[in-house]
């Protein structure tokens, strides 16, 4: 996993980043809102639950052309939620995956920042509440955050978490 410094200074940048996304209506609050819309001449790649399968999301990047297409604004990625906690069965306890996972997508944004975008799933908190298989793994992945990373990047996880939009509305579809 990244240092410290370096992961912090990683989500601090992509909070700063969202908190300005033009392509999210501003709410009643004055911050960009829960719907992501997308110019007509982008073409969304959509990827669901990756569930901390990072080897999933690299083997899709590295398919047609993607990093291409989100290197000339072409296309954008969308990531439809679930980025975190293992499904494999082996693994639903472990968050190493799930740090990693987040790592390289604020990797991405940082990169890519009109291009990559991660719309909010159930899995992407820390509720007591999300479990797979009995397993608590909102707070299992709260734990691990606050003992590898400290208090200061859980409540800049919260933020980030926080500030994810919910809908997606291309010109299209919805997600």
């Amino acid at each position: 996993s990244l240092p410290l410094m370096e992961a912090l200074s990683d989500l601090d940048a992509v909070n700063r980043i969202m908190a300005q996304e033009v392509q999210r209506p501003i709410n009643n609050s004055g911050r960009p809102g829960a719907v992501l819309k997308l110019a007509d001449e982008v073409t969304p790649i959509l990827i669901g639950d990756l569930h901390a399968r990072i080897d999933n999301l690299m083997n899709i990047l590295s398919e047609n052309r993607f990093l291409e297409s989100l290197e000339n604004g072409s296309a954008c990625l969308i990531l439809l939620g679930d980025a975190v906690h293992s499904e494999m069965e082996d693994r639903m306890e472990d968050m190493t995956g799930s740090m990693l996972m987040m790592d390289f997508i604020f990797k991405l944004k940082i990169r890519f920042p009109n291009q990559v975008f991660h719309i909010r799933g159930n899995h992407d908190s820390f509720a007591p509440d999300v479990s797979k298989g009995g397993i608590p793994q909102g707070l299992l992945w709260e734990k691990h955050l606050l003992d590898e990373r400290g208090a200061r990047y859980k409540k800049e996880m919260d933020r980030y978490y926080d500030q994810l939009p919910y809908v997606l509305l291309p010109k299209d579809f919805l997600a």
